[in-house]
Formats: C-alpha cells, sequence, structure tokens
C-alpha cells in the first residue's frame, strides 16, 4: 500500500470506529446543537464570573505589583478618566465588560464609573437608535443618502467632543466653586 493510501484507510478506520462507539456507549445525544448550546452557556457563565471575581480581588495587587507602569495611565485616567470611559461607552468596537474589567483595575471612584458609564450608555444608545432608524430610510435603499442619516452620524461622531467640552466647563464651575 502506499503512503497516501495508507493514510486514506487508517482515517477511515479512524472514524468509523469513532462513529460505532458513539453507538455503543449511547454518546450521540452530546453532539446535538441543545447539548453544545448548554454547555457554552454553562461555559461562558462560568468563566465569567471566576474571571471578573478574580481581577477584582487582585485590584490592589495589581496596582502595587506594576506601579510604576501604570503611573502614567493613572495620572491620565485621573485627569481624563470620565472622559475616556464616557467615549469608550459609545464605540462599539469595545465591548462593556472588558471596559469593566479594564476600568476595574484603575484607582477611578465607583461612583464616577457608575454615573458615566449610565450617561455614555444612554447617549448611545440614542444615537444609535437615531442612525439605525435612519438606515431603513427608502432614499437609502435608492441609493441617495438622507440628511437625517448624516446628521445622526455627524451626531455619533461629534457627540464625545461635545460631552469632553462639556465635562470640562463642569470641572471649572466646581473648580471655582472649590475657590470660594
Amino acid at each position: 500500500m502506499k503512503n497516501g493510501n495508507f493514510k486514506k484507510t487508517a482515517l477511515t478506520i479512524t472514524l468509523g470506529c469513532m462513529v460505532v462507539l458513539i453507538f455503543i456507549f449511547d454518546l450521540h445525544h452530546y453532539l446535538t446543537l441543545d447539548f453544545l448550546k448548554e454547555k457554552q452557556i454553562i461555559i461562558k457563565n462560568y468563566y465569567a464570573s471566576h474571571v471578573f471575581i478574580t481581577i477584582y480581588i487582585l485590584r490592589d495587587s495589581v496596582q502595587t505589583r506594576f506601579r510604576d507602569k501604570l503611573k502614567t495611565i493613572n495620572e491620565r485616567l485621573e485627569k481624563d478618566g470620565a472622559f475616556y470611559l464616557f467615549t469608550l461607552r459609545l464605540v462599539p468596537a469595545f465591548p462593556f465588560f472588558a471596559i469593566n474589567l479594564l476600568m476595574g483595575l484603575t484607582p477611578m471612584p465607583l461612583s464616577t464609573f457608575f454615573f458615566v458609564s449610565q450617561v455614555g450608555m444612554l447617549a448611545g444608545t440614542f444615537i444609535f437608535v437615531n442612525a439605525g432608524t435612519q438606515l431603513t430610510s427608502p432614499e437609502l435603499l435608492s441609493g441617495k443618502i438622507p440628511p437625517d442619516l448624516l446628521i445622526a452620524l455627524a451626531l455619533l461622531g461629534l457627540f464625545p467632543l461635545v460631552a469632553k467640552k462639556g465635562i470640562e466647563f463642569i470641572k471649572r464651575k466646581h473648580r471655582k466653586m472649590e475657590g470660594k
């Protein structure tokens, strides 16, 4: 037997034995889509609960261990952290769980994290829903871009910048009030 034929024969025999063993040991119910979905959910929940708890419990140790490397990042987050978080909440390319995980490792106060996240997610939802409703426009199907869609997309791009100016304005007002 040639080498190529031997490999094909061995593969065929192996696959045949696997199929026979699946039916002998009644393992076919493990190969259903429902079983795989159920196990995926279990694994996903296990992973999420253990990884987030581990990271949460290790926050202080991460800050202590990497103090020198995180110094610049922590300084920038202290200065503009709310804006960074707000912007990240508006960008759908960054999954919320990843943002939560990374921000959990920073010294950002929980109240700031909560408030900025809520405002950012609400604003992002409003803007994306508005843009999404414009995508069903009959004008778009005919190849024309409706002005409402352009406005929605412009809002999407400008909103983080307007929010940054708003945050800076609030900070200035707060500093003036503390100075009095």
